[in-house]
């Protein structure tokens, strides 16, 4: 994905769970398991993005949000960054996570 096409998703959507991995990392799967799950219980409410970081294209959004390992998950609300994470260790625990992200942004 373009740099440039990443930043207009992330700040195009309400709440986007950017998760950065790799094809030959076993934690990966886990996290995004957990995300698929959360993403499925809130379709109209999260996006979820997946940046492979082996990718050449995907150096420069690596780069900018300083990806060093993986899996690593960043929550976007409105184009900010709200919430990062070393991988998720449960749907549950990103669900939490998120629900209070979206009431802050309705609080607003």
């Amino acid at each position: 994905m373009a740099y440039n096409e990443f930043n207009a998703r992330i700040a195009s959507e309400e709440l986007v769970i950017v998760e950065f991995y790799a094809e030959w990392n076993g934690d990966c799967d886990v996290t995004r398991v957990a995300i698929e799950e959360l993403s499925s219980q809130m379709p109209n409410r999260v996006k979820h993005l997946r940046i492979d970081i082996d990718l050449p294209r995907n150096y420069p959004i690596t780069k900018a949000y300083n990806i060093y390992s993986v899996p690593t998950v960043l929550l976007f609300c409105n184009g900010r960054i709200e919430w990062r994470a070393r991988g998720v260790g449960s749907a549950r625990q990103l669900h939490k996570i998120v629900v209070r992200l979206l009431a802050q942004t309705i609080a607003l």
